[in-house]
């Protein structure tokens, strides 16, 4: 009888893919992945999908094609190009963006299940058995955050922390009748400079500002507790 290919079957058989000292198969009635070298007499085996230094370079390809972010996506084009330690340098450069480096395990994973299911089914095929569908996860919300560039701000200046913070004002008073707003700016304290304070924006891929957050310190130390302040977003 056939083995049932369950998460952590397919997990195992990635694993033992990306392991390029050993060479794994799967034990066909019961879906244990083990060693060439450790098979037993009577059972039989099928070899795990094969995959190659080549294989994982074509994944990096179409991953970077993938990116909608230009900056990253043609960094890493470059470094695919450069003909010299590329695994290397592509792995030190998603480092640079939390956000990046985990839509590229994502990605990765979701493609190297592929590859596992296909083999499967061809083997259900060689059987005699029908094909099976599987469902892979499909990245959404990275869609909309890959189009931005997050980091600290340190060029940031008092004056467009004054612009930014009266159009955020503006946006989040808009509604109120005219008393209640006279009100609340009357009371609503100033922008100091940009000492005591830390700044993070979320840049487009042309290098505007999208997005700023900033902490300030409460107090006119830097001991005492940190006050976050949303200034400006589109």
């Amino acid at each position: 009888m056939a083995f049932q290919l369950t998460r952590e079957i397919v997990d195992q058989i990635i694993f033992g893919m990306e392991n390029q000292e050993q060479e794994f198969v799967v034990e066909v009635e019961t879906g244990e992945v083990v060693r060439n070298s450790s098979t037993e007499e009577g059972r039989e085996y099928v070899p795990i999908p094969e995959w190659r230094s080549v294989d994982g370079y074509h994944l990096m390809e179409r991953f970077v094609t993938s990116l909608r972010n230009p900056i990253y996506r043609e960094r890493l084009r470059d470094i695919l190009a450069s003909g010299r330690g590329v695994f290397r340098q592509f792995k030190d450069a998603i480092k640079e963006q939390r956000e990046i480096e985990r839509m590229w395990f994502r990605f990765k994973e979701r493609e190297m299940r592929r590859v596992v299911h296909e083999w499967y089914n061809e083997l259900r095929e060689q059987w005699g058995l029908e094909r099976l569908e599987f469902e892979l996860e499909e990245e959404t919300d990275d869609l909309v955050r890959e189009d931005f560039v997050l980091g600290e701000d340190s060029e940031i200046t008092a004056e467009e922390l004054s612009v930014y913070r009266s159009r955020m004002l503006e946006a989040a008073l808009s509604e109120l009748p005219e008393t209640e707003r006279a009100v609340i700016e009357a009371g609503w304290p100033v922008v100091d400079a940009t000492e005591n304070r830390i700044c993070w924006s979320a840049r487009t891929p042309e290098g505007e500002r999208a997005a700023v957050l900033c902490a300030r310190f409460a107090d006119s130390g830097t001991d005492g507790p940190l006050v976050l302040e949303v200034l400006y977003a589109e």
